[in-house]
């Protein structure tokens, strides 16, 4: 990662304290929590969907060891790629290790976000080779988050600018120079890469082919196989905001916030 950008993420990402890990309910974070393991030690504890959280019955859990991973949390330490300011002078989480909060990225520049990944953040940032995967393993991590498509649009130059600039994986874009945006479509569709991580009588599950997944990048790609217990339940709300409305605020009492477009955000609060 360009180092002037790193400077700016959150100090405890380079801190050897010992954390766990928020499981969140897609790929992205699947293969973020895998990275962070195999570069930090930590291990998953936690399970977070928009309407849930729950943590693996027996783990004793204390709030300040806990990362939330591909989460946009309004509180607390997080990975993350959303954009969650409202505007340039918006608050923001101080402890979410976010390009799009770095860069202050809002509604009033919501086209100059990153939007890529968060696992591909995370190998930036830890300067992780990723030149020991194959081309189809590089081909699939461009195709989380669907971090491919910027380039087969009007964004290719932004797709560009984070990819080689910023992130520092120009190998990345080449793939987009070679293959066409069918091709990577059609490895989401080989590999079922958009399936949800979903939690059923305590214990998770995907339809993502997970097996072949190990196969392809030659390390383990699994789901926790412990039992979870649920910690709370979420409202999830969806919000919009007309574009004349420049005063608008966020909740106060959200968990997490996150904008899907330009003119509106998810965001979840804890159930009464």
């Amino acid at each position: 990662m360009k180092k002037d950008i790193k400077e700016k993420f959150p100090s405890w990402c380079d801190l050897g304290e010992v954390y766990t890990l928020c499981l969140s309910n897609d790929l992205d974070s699947l293969l973020s929590c895998i990275f962070l393991k195999q570069i930090k030690g930590y291990e998953i504890s936690h399970f977070y969907k928009f309407d849930t959280i729950g943590k693996i019955q027996g783990h004793k859990h204390t709030a300040g060891s806990l990362i939330g991973v591909d989460i946009s949390l309004t509180k607390g330490k997080t990975w993350d790629n959303h954009v969650a300011m409202l505007s340039k002078d918006d608050k923001f989480n101080i402890n979410s290790a976010n390009l799009n909060i770095v860069n202050r990225i809002s509604r009033d520049n919501y086209t100059s976000k990153y939007c890529g990944s968060t696992v591909l953040q995370i190998l930036s940032y830890y300067d992780y080779d990723i030149s020991q995967f194959s081309e189809e393993a590089l081909m699939i991590l461009m195709c989380i988050d669907s971090s491919y498509l910027p380039f087969y649009t009007s964004f290719k130059d932004t797709g560009t600018y984070y990819m080689e600039e910023i992130l520092e994986f120009p190998q990345l874009v080449e793939l987009t120079e070679k293959y066409s945006k069918n091709d990577f479509d059609l490895l989401n569709i080989k590999y079922n890469l958009k399936a949800p991580i979903t939690i059923k009588k305590g214990f998770l599950h995907t339809n993502i082919n997970l097996a072949e997944l190990s196969e392809v990048f030659l390390m383990p790609i699994n789901l926790p196989t412990d039992s979870f217990e649920l910690l709370a339940n979420f409202n999830e709300q969806t919000q919009y905001i007309p574009k004349s409305n420049h005063n608008f605020t966020q909740p106060l009492d959200a968990f997490s916030i996150a904008f899907t477009y330009k003119n509106s955000f998810v965001y979840s609060t804890v159930k009464n």
